[in-house]
């Protein structure tokens, strides 16, 4: 789906998106591998919990691990709380 998307928005392919999303896929397709591979058994074998929790962990874990490697950045952007004033 999302190479289709770049397809529409970048038809020549001048950009190195689908570079990026190729090297990035190698990772991720193992990563989705294993989740739909164990998630079926964890479910049926009542660890369901146990399956959310690790999810969730590995989630965290990758957020924190992006911001302190600076992929992700947080901005407070001060001008939303100017236009929420002037709007309300």
């Amino acid at each position: 789906m999302g190479i289709a998307l770049l397809r529409i928005v970048d038809p020549d392919l001048k950009s190195n998106t689908l570079n990026d999303f190729g090297l990035a896929f190698i990772v991720i397709g193992s990563v989705e591998l294993m989740r739909i591979t164990f998630s079926p058994v964890m479910v049926v074998n009542s660890q369901s919990w146990l399956f959310i929790t690790i999810t969730l962990g590995f989630t965290i874990l990758i957020t924190i691990l992006a911001i302190k490697k600076g992929w992700f950045k947080i901005r407070l952007d001060s001008n939303v709380n100017e236009v929420n004033r002037k709007s309300g």
